[in-house]
Parts: C-alpha cells; sequence; structure tokens
C-alpha cells in the first residue's frame, strides 16, 4: 500500500515528510491510524529529491599577489 509520510522516521526505513513509501498493508494502516502517513493516489510521484554531493573540504586559497 502506497502512503505519503507526514512525519519524519528513521531507523529501518528512513523517511521524510512528503515521501511516497511502498509498505505492508498491515503497516501502512497502523502508520494511517497513528496520524504518522496518509493513504496516497495511485499516481503520485516520488517526493525524493537527488542533492548535489556536500563539498566535505574547503576550496584552496589563491596565493596573495605581491607575496
Amino acid at each position: 500500500m502506497r502512503v505519503r509520510m507526514l512525519t519524519s522516521i528513521a531507523g529501518g526505513i528512513n523517511a521524510a515528510p512528503g515521501d511516497v513509501l511502498d509498505l505492508e498493508p498491515r503497516v501502512a494502516t497502523v502508520w494511517i491510524a497513528a496520524g504518522m502517513a496518509v493513504p496516497a493516489e495511485a499516481d503520485a510521484p516520488e517526493a525524493a529529491v537527488v542533492e548535489p554531493p556536500e563539498k566535505a573540504t574547503k576550496p584552496r586559497a589563491r596565493p596573495r599577489e605581491g607575496a
């Protein structure tokens, strides 16, 4: 069953609010009853966005002119 997350969750499944997940029906009904998710439309697109990689190092400083 496809659900759209209303809250974030981390652990075995990592999901942010707005993400569309395909879950087992029994898990989906429990999450919907708990208010963590709502049923998603059949053609709902996934909300996951690919972000550019983080720059882990600082760029090298250019040498000063005249030094």
